[in-house]
């Protein structure tokens, strides 16, 4: 599984692969990067911590997520 941050930068925001610390993608707000990450990893087994500007996690996200209604 891979293991993925977002964390908030001078300019906006990035996703970050943990293990390599590589930029995945980077965005203005956080709204932006969320809906980022959601695109990039559903359907990939992945795990997503969100930060605070103050280096605390926030949220925590599993991907792939449940799609309401779908059998489990």
């Amino acid at each position: 599984m891979n293991r993925y941050h977002i964390l908030p930068v001078i300019n906006g925001w990035v996703l970050r692969e943990e293990r390599s610390g590589s930029t995945i993608v980077t965005t203005e707000t956080r709204e932006q990067i969320l809906a980022l990450a959601g695109k990039l990893l559903d359907g990939h087994a992945a795990r997503v911590w969100v930060h605070r500007p103050d280096g605390t996690v926030e949220q925590e996200l599993a991907y792939p997520q449940d799609k309401v209604g779908d059998p489990a």
